[in-house]
């Protein structure tokens, strides 16, 4: 990755994540159909910290997958092996 697309990344993609706010009362309804997932490997990230939260909001497990962030490129058939029973 070149600096320029991190610089790119910070000022177009990390303005709107910090303004965005998610609608938990329209969640809270929803919550034994929502799967909140992270990655194993992200534990120590700030978005890990905030998947923790939105799980503990809506009462559901946090459910951790093999990898990082890019685990479905990664780590395809161990990624896809433990997805799968969630969506089913």
């Amino acid at each position: 990755m070149r600096r320029g697309d991190i610089e790119l990344f910070i000022r177009r993609d990390v303005a709107a994540i910090g303004d965005y706010e998610l609608d938990l009362n329209r969640l809270t309804p929803l919550a034994d159909r929502i799967v909140v997932t992270a990655s194993e490997d992200g534990r120590e990230f700030y978005p890990h910290r905030c998947v923790e939260a939105l799980a503990a909001a809506l009462g559901t497990p946090l459910i951790e997958l093999p990898g990082n962030h890019a685990a479905m490129i990664t780590h395809p058939a161990e990624f896809a092996a433990r997805l799968a029973p969630l969506l089913f």
